[in-house]
Protein backbone atom coordinates (compact mmCIF):
# COMPACT_ATOMS: atom_id res chain seq x y z
CA UNK A 1 0.00 0.00 0.00
CA UNK A 2 2.78 2.44 0.90
CA UNK A 3 4.58 1.67 -2.37
CA UNK A 4 1.36 2.32 -4.29
CA UNK A 5 0.88 5.71 -2.59
CA UNK A 6 4.52 6.65 -3.21
CA UNK A 7 4.23 5.71 -6.89
CA UNK A 8 1.01 7.69 -7.20
CA UNK A 9 2.56 10.81 -5.66
CA UNK A 10 5.64 10.42 -7.89
CA UNK A 11 3.46 10.15 -11.02
CA UNK A 12 1.33 13.11 -9.96
CA UNK A 13 4.46 15.23 -9.39
CA UNK A 14 5.90 14.16 -12.75
CA UNK A 15 2.62 15.00 -14.51
CA UNK A 16 2.56 18.54 -13.04
CA UNK A 17 6.18 19.08 -14.06
CA UNK A 18 5.47 17.85 -17.60
CA UNK A 19 2.41 20.12 -17.76
CA UNK A 20 4.54 23.11 -16.72
CA UNK A 21 7.18 22.34 -19.37
CA UNK A 22 4.46 22.00 -22.01
CA UNK A 23 3.04 25.40 -21.08
CA UNK A 24 6.49 27.03 -21.27
CA UNK A 25 7.14 25.37 -24.62
CA UNK A 26 3.87 26.73 -26.01
CA UNK A 27 4.70 30.25 -24.84
CA UNK A 28 8.20 30.01 -26.36
CA UNK A 29 6.61 28.97 -29.66
CA UNK A 30 4.20 31.94 -29.57
CA UNK A 31 7.08 34.29 -28.85
CA UNK A 32 8.98 32.94 -31.82
CA UNK A 33 6.06 33.05 -34.28
CA UNK A 34 4.06 36.09 -33.11
CA UNK A 35 6.43 38.15 -31.00
CA UNK A 36 5.69 39.34 -27.44
CA UNK A 37 1.87 39.24 -27.74
CA UNK A 38 -0.09 39.71 -24.53
CA UNK A 39 -3.24 37.71 -23.82
CA UNK A 40 -5.57 37.06 -20.89
CA UNK A 41 -8.29 34.49 -20.27
CA UNK A 42 -10.69 36.15 -17.80
CA UNK A 43 -13.64 34.55 -16.03
CA UNK A 44 -16.05 36.09 -13.50
CA UNK A 45 -19.49 35.65 -11.99
CA UNK A 46 -22.47 37.19 -13.81
CA UNK A 47 -22.88 40.38 -11.74
CA UNK A 48 -19.20 41.30 -12.14
CA UNK A 49 -19.04 40.66 -15.90
CA UNK A 50 -22.34 42.47 -16.48
CA UNK A 51 -22.06 45.60 -14.33
CA UNK A 52 -18.52 45.96 -13.05
CA UNK A 53 -15.97 45.08 -15.73
CA UNK A 54 -17.42 46.45 -19.02
CA UNK A 55 -15.88 49.90 -18.48
CA UNK A 56 -12.49 48.21 -18.12
CA UNK A 57 -13.13 46.05 -21.20
CA UNK A 58 -13.94 49.11 -23.31
CA UNK A 59 -10.71 50.90 -22.40
CA UNK A 60 -8.60 47.80 -22.90
CA UNK A 61 -9.20 48.00 -26.66
CA UNK A 62 -6.99 51.11 -26.89
CA UNK A 63 -4.22 49.75 -24.66
CA UNK A 64 -0.75 49.50 -26.14
CA UNK A 65 0.56 46.93 -26.64
CA UNK A 66 -2.70 45.23 -27.57
CA UNK A 67 -4.00 42.53 -25.26
CA UNK A 68 -5.97 39.60 -26.63
CA UNK A 69 -8.80 39.08 -24.11
CA UNK A 70 -11.18 36.14 -23.71
CA UNK A 71 -14.15 36.79 -21.39
CA UNK A 72 -16.36 34.10 -19.83
CA UNK A 73 -18.97 33.81 -17.07
CA UNK A 74 -18.81 31.06 -14.43
CA UNK A 75 -20.06 30.42 -10.89
CA UNK A 76 -17.70 31.21 -8.01
CA UNK A 77 -17.26 27.62 -6.85
CA UNK A 78 -15.67 26.56 -10.18
CA UNK A 79 -13.21 29.43 -10.50
CA UNK A 80 -10.58 28.29 -8.00
CA UNK A 81 -10.00 24.89 -9.59
CA UNK A 82 -9.85 26.44 -13.07
CA UNK A 83 -7.18 28.89 -11.90
CA UNK A 84 -5.26 26.00 -10.32
CA UNK A 85 -5.36 24.08 -13.63
CA UNK A 86 -4.24 27.26 -15.49
CA UNK A 87 -7.34 27.18 -17.64
CA UNK A 88 -7.95 30.77 -16.46
CA UNK A 89 -5.43 33.60 -16.08
CA UNK A 90 -7.50 35.89 -13.86
CA UNK A 91 -10.90 35.41 -12.25
CA UNK A 92 -13.28 37.39 -10.05
CA UNK A 93 -15.21 35.52 -7.39
CA UNK A 94 -17.62 36.32 -4.54
CA UNK A 95 -16.12 33.55 -2.40
CA UNK A 96 -12.85 33.64 -0.48
CA UNK A 97 -11.17 30.25 -0.17
CA UNK A 98 -7.75 28.80 0.55
CA UNK A 99 -6.70 26.83 -2.52
CA UNK A 100 -3.30 25.44 -3.61
CA UNK A 101 -1.34 27.79 -5.90
CA UNK A 102 -4.16 30.35 -6.07
CA UNK A 103 -3.44 33.93 -5.02
CA UNK A 104 -6.54 35.59 -3.55
CA UNK A 105 -6.84 39.38 -3.24
CA UNK A 106 -9.81 41.43 -2.04
CA UNK A 107 -10.28 44.06 -4.76
CA UNK A 108 -13.75 45.61 -4.41
CA UNK A 109 -16.58 46.02 -1.88
CA UNK A 110 -20.04 47.53 -2.08
CA UNK A 111 -22.82 47.90 0.51
CA UNK A 112 -26.08 46.07 -0.16
CA UNK A 113 -29.40 47.89 -0.70
CA UNK A 114 -33.04 47.10 -1.44
CA UNK A 115 -34.36 47.84 -4.93
CA UNK A 116 -38.05 48.17 -5.83
CA UNK A 117 -39.89 49.31 -8.98
CA UNK A 118 -41.19 52.87 -8.62
CA UNK A 119 -42.65 55.74 -10.63
CA UNK A 120 -39.54 57.77 -9.83
CA UNK A 121 -35.95 56.67 -9.63
CA UNK A 122 -33.74 57.60 -6.73
CA UNK A 123 -32.65 56.87 -3.18
CA UNK A 124 -35.17 56.98 -0.36
CA UNK A 125 -34.38 58.82 2.88
CA UNK A 126 -36.20 56.04 4.74
CA UNK A 127 -34.52 52.86 5.92
CA UNK A 128 -36.34 49.54 5.78
CA UNK A 129 -36.32 46.88 8.50
CA UNK A 130 -35.84 43.38 6.99
CA UNK A 131 -39.10 42.19 8.56
CA UNK A 132 -41.00 44.85 6.62
CA UNK A 133 -40.13 43.03 3.40
CA UNK A 134 -42.56 40.28 2.37
CA UNK A 135 -40.49 37.26 1.20
CA UNK A 136 -43.34 36.20 -1.11
CA UNK A 137 -42.35 39.08 -3.39
CA UNK A 138 -38.62 38.70 -3.19
CA UNK A 139 -36.32 38.02 -6.14
CA UNK A 140 -33.44 36.25 -4.44
CA UNK A 141 -29.89 36.50 -5.75
CA UNK A 142 -27.07 34.34 -4.26
CA UNK A 143 -24.47 36.91 -3.17
CA UNK A 144 -22.16 34.54 -1.31
CA UNK A 145 -22.13 32.42 1.85
CA UNK A 146 -22.05 35.31 4.35
CA UNK A 147 -24.99 36.95 2.65
CA UNK A 148 -26.87 33.62 2.68
CA UNK A 149 -26.35 33.30 6.45
CA UNK A 150 -27.62 36.84 7.00
CA UNK A 151 -30.63 36.16 4.79
CA UNK A 152 -31.49 32.92 6.57
CA UNK A 153 -31.53 34.80 9.88
CA UNK A 154 -34.31 37.15 8.75
CA UNK A 155 -36.38 34.90 6.48
CA UNK A 156 -37.29 31.23 6.44
CA UNK A 157 -34.66 29.49 4.27
CA UNK A 158 -37.19 26.74 3.44
CA UNK A 159 -39.68 29.13 1.85
CA UNK A 160 -40.85 27.69 -1.48
CA UNK A 161 -42.55 30.83 -2.79
CA UNK A 162 -39.37 32.85 -3.27
CA UNK A 163 -38.07 33.37 -6.80
CA UNK A 164 -34.38 32.52 -7.10
CA UNK A 165 -32.22 33.52 -10.04
CA UNK A 166 -28.56 34.07 -10.82
CA UNK A 167 -28.69 36.66 -13.63
CA UNK A 168 -28.72 40.33 -12.63
CA UNK A 169 -29.94 41.40 -16.07
CA UNK A 170 -32.86 38.98 -15.77
CA UNK A 171 -33.60 40.28 -12.26
CA UNK A 172 -33.95 43.88 -13.46
CA UNK A 173 -36.02 42.74 -16.46
CA UNK A 174 -38.51 40.88 -14.24
CA UNK A 175 -38.65 43.42 -11.42
CA UNK A 176 -41.76 45.39 -12.49
CA UNK A 177 -44.40 45.27 -9.73
CA UNK A 178 -44.11 47.77 -6.84
CA UNK A 179 -44.60 44.92 -4.35
CA UNK A 180 -41.55 43.09 -5.68
CA UNK A 181 -38.09 43.65 -4.24
CA UNK A 182 -34.54 42.39 -4.25
CA UNK A 183 -31.32 43.04 -2.39
CA UNK A 184 -28.43 44.00 -4.65
CA UNK A 185 -25.02 45.72 -4.38
CA UNK A 186 -25.26 49.51 -4.35
CA UNK A 187 -23.02 49.85 -7.39
CA UNK A 188 -25.53 47.80 -9.42
CA UNK A 189 -28.41 49.89 -8.04
CA UNK A 190 -26.59 53.02 -9.28
CA UNK A 191 -26.50 51.55 -12.78
CA UNK A 192 -30.13 50.35 -12.60
CA UNK A 193 -31.62 53.78 -11.84
CA UNK A 194 -29.85 55.24 -14.89
CA UNK A 195 -31.99 53.15 -17.22
CA UNK A 196 -35.14 52.29 -15.24
CA UNK A 197 -37.49 53.54 -12.54
CA UNK A 198 -36.46 52.07 -9.22
CA UNK A 199 -36.49 53.20 -5.61
CA UNK A 200 -33.43 52.29 -3.57
CA UNK A 201 -33.56 51.78 0.21
CA UNK A 202 -30.93 51.13 2.85
CA UNK A 203 -31.65 48.50 5.51
CA UNK A 204 -31.76 49.09 9.24
CA UNK A 205 -29.84 45.82 9.67
CA UNK A 206 -27.52 45.62 6.70
CA UNK A 207 -26.19 42.39 5.20
CA UNK A 208 -22.44 41.88 4.78
CA UNK A 209 -20.92 43.96 2.00
CA UNK A 210 -20.73 42.53 -1.49
CA UNK A 211 -17.05 41.60 -1.76
CA UNK A 212 -15.13 40.71 -4.91
CA UNK A 213 -11.94 38.61 -4.81
CA UNK A 214 -9.40 38.56 -7.61
CA UNK A 215 -7.87 35.14 -8.30
CA UNK A 216 -4.61 34.45 -10.12
CA UNK A 217 -2.09 31.62 -10.18
CA UNK A 218 0.84 32.16 -7.83
CA UNK A 219 3.36 31.38 -10.59
CA UNK A 220 3.23 33.44 -13.77
CA UNK A 221 5.35 33.54 -16.90
CA UNK A 222 6.90 36.89 -17.87
CA UNK A 223 4.38 37.58 -20.66
CA UNK A 224 1.40 36.66 -18.53
CA UNK A 225 2.67 38.84 -15.69
CA UNK A 226 2.95 41.81 -18.07
CA UNK A 227 -0.61 41.23 -19.29
CA UNK A 228 -1.89 41.08 -15.70
CA UNK A 229 -0.05 44.28 -14.79
CA UNK A 230 -1.61 46.07 -17.77
CA UNK A 231 -5.06 44.79 -16.76
CA UNK A 232 -4.55 45.83 -13.12
CA UNK A 233 -3.51 49.36 -14.07
CA UNK A 234 -6.80 49.83 -15.96
CA UNK A 235 -8.89 48.12 -13.27
CA UNK A 236 -7.51 50.41 -10.55
CA UNK A 237 -8.62 53.51 -12.46
CA UNK A 238 -12.23 52.57 -11.84
CA UNK A 239 -12.29 50.55 -8.61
Amino acid sequence: MKRYVANFLYCEGFYKLAEEWSRLEQEAHLLKTQGPRLSLNLWAVDSINTFMLPRVFRNLTSHQPLIKLQIHTLHSYHLYSEIEKRHIDVAYSLRERVHPNVKVEKCFTSPMVVIRPSDRSGYSSEKIHPKELNPDYEFFMPWGLEYQSWHDYWWDPLSISRIKLDSTHLLLYLLKDSMQWAIIPKYIANEAIKSGNYKIYELTHSPPDYTVYKLTHMKQTLLKQKALEAWDSLFQKYF
